[in-house]
């Protein structure tokens, strides 16, 4: 990557003739999402710095008003109609109520930031939103279809965007109505089962390539502690199968599949497998990361109006 860099920066500095140093360069290439930077300019060695969180300016703010919004878009959400009240005294901020349309759908809730330990609290439910778009937007991924609700009730506190996250607790649950998981392709997996087992009928379909699996129901809720999130509920109604998947002991690292055949439809042989719940993970993690950096923008924000 180094190589790379240099020959990037010379091609500024000889070509372009620009005289600047390799922090550009350096930024792009190796700073990690919501983090700082560290860069060594002897040695160009680099180093990731937690970004602080600072609500200390909500001590001196005093405000009572309401907001509208005709539409906006926020760390990628498009929202339109956003309505919110807000109250700032004592240290203490509440952006409650507040509404707005997003993805065919609405969202209500109820925001509060506290200088005091630096804490920030968070209530928001989906209804009826188009999830696809949504995640698209908010993770840069292509990864599930539906519609359906959200909600979430979550808290933190902590001086930087890492201590936030690893203090996080509360609860989120999502349910979704005719869509499809991507990248996971069950009808297939079903029809090579069967063709193991001797079905011609199995053996005459053709494959299908496309990797999704539609589902007409799923369903999950989340326990947040310390930071990570645990299911044991999560429920897959397709039209060949039903998946009912319980997390084992050890919080948010894998679940066990357990299938159960609708009526009518052939049931999966074999014992249950692990299933990755990294993709969970990663909507969760993006999830926080918005939060955090809402939280962030709005310290910053009345830092500068003191």
């Amino acid at each position: 990557m180094l190589g790379a860099l240099l020959v990037a920066h010379r091609a500024e500095t000889e070509f372009v003739g620009v005289p600047c140093g390799m922090m550009d360069q350096l930024a792009s290439a190796a700073a990690p999402p919501r983090q700082g930077l560290l860069i060594n300019c002897a040695t160009l060695e680099c180093s990731a710095v937690d970004v602080p969180v600072d609500l200390s300016a909500l001590e001196g703010l005093r405000a009572d008003g309401k907001l509208s919004v005709g539409g906006m878009q926020l760390m990628g959400l498009k929202l339109s109609e956003l309505k919110a009240e807000l109250r700032a005294a004592n240290g203490r901020a509440d952006i409650a109520p507040h509404s707005a349309k997003l993805y065919e759908g609405t969202l209500q809730g109820a925001m509060t930031l506290a200088a005091r330990g630096n804490r920030v609290a968070l209530k928001e439910t989906l209804s009826g939103v188009a999830i696809g778009p949504l995640v698209k937007d908010l993770m840069g991924r292509d990864a599930v279809e539906g519609r359906g609700n959200v909600s979430v009730d979550l808290a933190a506190a902590g001086p930087t965007v890492n201590a936030l996250k690893k203090s996080l607790a509360g609860t989120a649950r999502i349910e979704l109505k005719d869509g499809a998981l991507k990248g996971i392709n069950l009808a297939e997996a079903l029809r090579k089962t069967r063709a193991a087992f001797g079905s011609k009928s199995a053996q005459q379909q053709p494959t299908d390539t496309a990797q999704r699996t539609d589902f007409s129901a799923m369903s999950a809720s989340f326990v947040v502690q310390d930071g990570v999130a645990r299911n044991d509920d999560l429920d897959v109604r397709a039209p060949l199968v039903r998946w009912d998947l319980v997390a084992p002991s050890e919080p948010a690292r894998s679940y066990t599949r357990r299938p159960s055949p609708q009526a009518g439809q052939p049931s999966i042989f074999g014992d249950p497998r692990p299933a990755s719940a990294e993709s969970g993970r990663a909507f969760i993690a993006a999830a926080l990361d918005a939060l955090v950096t809402l939280v962030n923008n709005i310290g910053a924000a009345y830092g500068e109006r003191r």
